[in-house]
């Protein structure tokens, strides 16, 4: 087998903890742990708060130290919040990997758990998520 040539976390803009998170989500994704049913890459978490998308599964893995999430504006204590990383904080390269900011219609919400792999391989050896190929796959 192969080893990764994944680019180091300072060229992608990330913490190690964030780094290794993502790191680890891969190999879940490529080896099937991840149900079809438990991913969707339309929100962070299922509204039961368990995690959905590429961004909360990396969450997740790390005991809420990668990515961490804090309750949208205007959540109480009280209600149903739903929860969000801090997205102002992220660079750009990151929200394209997560698909923060897509339309509704975009065809990356439909992304399968092995498309996603395919996008996360793609970001961590280059840089980029390159939706396009990995949703052609």
């Amino acid at each position: 087998m192969l080893a990764n040539s994944f680019l180091p976390p300072s060229a992608l803009g990330l913490s190690d903890v964030e780094y290794e998170s993502l790191v680890r989500l891969l190999g879940m994704l490529e080896r099937g742990e991840i149900p079809d049913d438990q991913f969707t890459m339309r929100r962070v978490q299922h509204p039961c708060r368990t995690p959905a998308c590429l961004c909360g599964w990396a969450n997740h893995v790390s005991g809420g130290r990668a990515f961490p999430l804090e309750a949208k504006p205007g959540a109480t204590v009280f209600s149903n919040a739903t929860y969000a990383p801090r997205w102002r904080d992220m660079p750009h390269r990151l929200k394209d990997l997560f698909a923060y900011g897509g339309r509704a219609t975009d065809p990356v919400y439909l992304a399968s758990p092995s498309q996603a792999a395919i996008a996360l391989r793609n970001f961590l050896t280059e840089g980029e998520p390159r939706w396009t190929e990995a949703l052609a796959g």
